[in-house]
Formats: structure tokens, C-alpha cells, sequence
């Protein structure tokens, strides 16, 4: 329960969901700030990237069917890196896409299961013009 993200209501009093047709797509997050930053999950891409290339990273394609992995071996980034993260549910979608380097950064989160092509797309071109201005 420390670990609860509460809701509120229109009386601003917290509240938890409640058993219902979307309670599976609507609980909270459980998680702490500790738990998000050990990189797990997280897609990394040399930082500038063309569209497609990131589209094509997050594509269903890559998602869900096999695709061959190749040893990394971690070195020092000779460049920029963007980390960037898609979900979803049958109703709800998020997009999270940043670049530390260059402090730019951004947060989608829809109350509707957008596909992953049009999330990277609408962030990608908020996250040039972001560049731009840095």
C-alpha cells in the first residue's frame, strides 16, 4: 500500500478503483521511483534517430514476433542515447520518449489504445522541435 498511486475524486478525497468493467486497466501504478530507472523494458536508440527507424523499433512486428538479439557489449555512449517506452491496455495507451543528454523529455498518456506508430510519431515531432530549442 506505500506504494499505492491514489486516485481522487471530485471531493479530492483519495479513493481506490473499485470492481468494475475496467478495473484491470485502471489500478494504479505499484512501483516506486527506484523501481523505474534500472532500464529494464526501455528501448535506447543513438540520439538523433530517423522517425522511421524509431517507428520500426515499436512497431507490432517487433513487439510480438521473434527477432534474432545480438550481444551488446556496454561502452561509454559516443552519443546521445533516447530511451523511450510504449504501453498499453485495451483502453489506455502511453508513450515515454527522453534524451538526459539533452535534457528534453516527454510523457503521452491516452485514455484510448492509440497504435504505437501513431504515439511515436506525434512524440517525435514534439521531440525535435524540443531539440531545437536546446
Amino acid at each position: 500500500m506505500q506504494r499505492y498511486a491514489w486516485g481522487y475524486d471530485g471531493k479530492n478525497q483519495p479513493t481506490r478503483v473499485h470492481p468494475g468493467v475496467f478495473d484491470a486497466e485502471a489500478y494504479g501504478v505499484k512501483s516506486s521511483a527506484a523501481d523505474l530507472v534500472q532500464g529494464l523494458g526501455w528501448e535506447q536508440y543513438p540520439y538523433p534517430i530517423a522517425l522511421d527507424e524509431l517507428v520500426a523499433g515499436n512497431s507490432d512486428a517487433m513487439a510480438v514476433q521473434p527477432n534474432p538479439a545480438t550481444r551488446l557489449i556496454p561502452g561509454p555512449p559516443t552519443r546521445p542515447t533516447l530511451f523511450d517506452k510504449t504501453g498499453s491496455t485495451d483502453g489506455f495507451g502511453a508513450y515515454l520518449a527522453f534524451v538526459p543528454q539533452r535534457k528534453i523529455g516527454i510523457v503521452m498518456l491516452a485514455n484510448k489504445n492509440f497504435p504505437n506508430s501513431a504515439r511515436v510519431t506525434a512524440a517525435y515531432s514534439v521531440l525535435e522541435r524540443l531539440s531545437a530549442e536546446v
